[in-house]
């Protein structure tokens, strides 16, 4: 996970005409196994569960007396011995419980307008010198659909496109999920939680996406709300804080 993230906003340019080859085929390949592994696991959850057996007999409660109680004990028995889900059945709930919160998030979600504003390098991480070659201001914008669940937790899609360190145009598109609480009886919501998103950018992988998952924290008053995830990393690399406002439309 520290890869990703230190390759969302990474200071060191390294243009994809520098890298070599194989570094780009590794980047390639990270991308194109995830990819894979996510299809076999999916098929396999599908295969297991269609080849479970949900025949059932009727249960006929015509029984002799004197069988009654043995009946009872046989069908008690019966329920003790059926097996738990397996692995690729609670995968495949998951799955669908995901795709069920997409798709809700997608039709009943309003439109939002997401303004990037702020790309800030910590200065433990980076000498003065070097932060004042990095650009501070992305620039770009987004826009994106999002709702509160029925738990009262934000939930969105989004897509922007905003200049890196370097300048650079990147483009990402995510899903977030912010559980979230109001700040007293006001109409302040704050939250924290998850943003996991695709990222392309020209100096790596030659623009082909690659898989991120950061924190995020939220602050909103009505329509209007403040956002800000943390990119981890070590010295000259990463610790780098990007925020956003946004705008949802009703």
């Amino acid at each position: 996970m520290m890869f990703t993230f230190n390759l969302l906003i990474k200071p060191e340019r390294q243009h994809s005409v520098t890298k070599p080859s194989c570094l780009r085929r590794m980047g390639l390949l990270h991308f194109v196994l995830i990819f894979v592994l996510f299809w076999v696991q999916f098929t396999a959850s599908v295969y297991a569960e269609s080849t479970v057996n949900t025949t059932t007999l009727p249960i006929t409660t015509n029984y002799p007396s004197d069988d009654l109680n043995r009946s009872d004990t046989a069908i008690a028995s019966n329920k003790s011995d059926s097996p738990a889900p397996s692995t690729a059945t609670q995968l495949k709930t998951i799955y669908h419980t995901a795709a069920e919160h997409v798709k809700d998030t997608w039709t009943e979600g309003k439109v939002e307008l997401y303004v990037p504003f702020l790309t800030y390098h910590m200065p433990f991480a980076y000498s003065a010198e070097k932060r004042s070659e990095y650009n501070e201001y992305p620039g770009g914008g987004g826009i994106g659909l999002g709702r509160y669940n029925a738990s009262g937790n934000f939930e969105a899609t989004y897509a922007m496109a905003f200049l890196d360190s370097h300048s650079d145009m990147s483009y990402t598109v995510g899903y977030t999920w912010i559980p979230t609480w109001n700040a007293g009886n006001s109409e302040v919501k704050v939250g924290v939680g998850l943003t996991g998103f695709l990222m392309s950018r020209q100096d790596y992988f030659g623009g082909v996406p690659f898989p991120g998952l950061l924190p995020l924290a939220s602050i909103s008053y009505k329509q209007l709300s403040l956002q800000a995830t943390y990119v981890p990393g070590g010295q000259g690399n990463g610790n780098v804080l990007f925020a956003w406002g946004k705008w949802t439309f009703d």
